[in-house]
């Protein structure tokens, strides 16, 4: 069965969105309660949240987790990278991270053991994704 949004509209609120200038942590202009986006496929949807899901959401591995609105917490399915250099020889290496983004109001939401299950199964696959 797949997975769809329902009432959760976390992501609305977390992440930032830059052609709206919406900041992360602030509630988007076009979230409507109850709702979801006033402008979903409309011409006013940026480009970067019609193409954007959440890894629950898209549920390639995370049959475990709560919903983010239930969970307090958001998994970015984006890809992010550190780059680590080694010292002694100058050979960079890119690692690919995974960003999660925790409600303020729930600061101890990263502690949901089947969040810590999931990230040490990815980090066990070395795939942090």
């Amino acid at each position: 069965m797949k997975r769809q949004c329902g009432d959760c509209q976390l992501c609305c609120r977390l992440l930032p969105v830059p052609p709206l200038g919406k900041k992360a942590g602030q509630r988007c202009q076009y979230q409507k309660f109850g709702k979801g986006c006033a402008v979903y496929h409309t011409a006013k949807m940026p480009f970067e949240c019609g193409v954007w899901n959440c890894r629950w959401l898209v549920n390639d591995d995370a049959d475990e987790l709560s919903r983010p609105d239930r969970a307090h917490y958001v998994i970015d399915v984006m890809p992010d990278f550190i780059t680590w250099q080694n010292n002694e020889t100058g050979e960079q290496q890119n690692i690919q991270v995974v960003q999660i983004w925790v409600d303020p109001k729930y600061p101890d939401a990263h502690r949901d053991p089947a969040l810590r299950k999931w990230i040490f199964r990815r980090a066990q696959d070395g795939s942090p994704r």
